[in-house]
Parts: C-alpha cells; structure tokens; sequence
C-alpha cells in the first residue's frame, strides 16, 4: 500500500468510496462532476489534503486532513481527519490503522 496526496483524476474513486457506506450511500456517490469544485478547492488550499492509500488493484482507503491553527499548546497547528473511508474489499485487513499511522 503507497500513501500519496489524491490528484484530480483520483476523483471518480473518491466518490465511488464515500458513496460505499453504509450511511452516506443513499446521500453520495453517482456522477464525480458534482464534487469537482470542492474537491478543486480542496486541493488548491494548502490547510487541506486528500490522501489515498492505493496498491495494484487501485485506491483502496481515501481520508481528508484539515490543518488549522488554534491558541491552546502555545498556538500549536493541528489536523483535523474527515472522510476516513476504505472499499469494503479492504476492510477488516487494517487498511485504516495503517492510513491513521
């Protein structure tokens, strides 16, 4: 399993695993184009980052990180992890132990 930050063309992915579970199925998923802009966004913003876990048979685990600055631990920056999501082929096989890592 390789670990990098997602590329445009990782989009239709992204959606397939958000919309492969059991509580965003019926609210996710279907035609990538209407996540383009926030997932343009995304990507443009330097406080966030999409990362994908991926091996031969493609993108298996996807999870968000959200960088803000806060005053508490003298001012420290700390992440915020959203969207943790592994294809339903993966799960039970510590795919996201490995990706929060």
């Amino acid at each position: 399993m390789i670990f990098r930050e997602a590329v445009a063309g990782d989009l239709p992915a992204l959606v397939a695993l958000i919309a492969d579970d059991v509580l965003s199925h019926q609210r996710d998923g279907g035609d990538p184009s209407a996540y383009s802009g926030a997932f343009e966004a995304m990507l443009a913003n330097p406080s966030q980052q999409v990362i994908v876990g991926e091996d031969a048979d493609g993108i298996l685990v996807m999870f968000e990180l959200a960088f803000v600055q806060g005053l508490s631990r003298r001012g420290s920056l700390r992440a915020i992890v959203e969207t943790v999501r592994v294809a339903t082929d993966g799960r039970r096989g510590g795919l996201g132990r490995a990706a929060m890592a």
